[in-house]
């Protein structure tokens, strides 16, 4: 029991050095995989939260589209002000 303590331990400790690179989330899985041993899954972010997916990029869409139209009616403003 206690070997086995410690190296989940251990496994804590080298899975907070993996997630400081936040921007590398590929390497980082395949890192937590290698401390986690052969019967880790994790199917990643595009499997578990399918639904919300599309959500999401309609909700960026829809950004973008509420920005284009502002910076139209400023610019129209602008040109209306000359």
């Amino acid at each position: 029991m206690g070997a086995r303590c410690s190296r989940t331990i251990e496994s804590r400790k080298r899975a907070r050095t993996a997630a400081g690179q936040q921007f590398d989330a590929p390497a980082v899985r395949n890192q937590i995989a290698a401390i986690a041993g052969q019967g880790f899954r994790d199917p990643g972010l595009d499997h578990r939260e399918r639904a919300a997916l599309p959500a999401l990029q309609l909700e960026k869409f829809t950004y973008f589209m509420v920005c284009c139209l502002i910076v139209l009616v400023a610019a129209f403003n602008i040109i209306a002000t000359l």
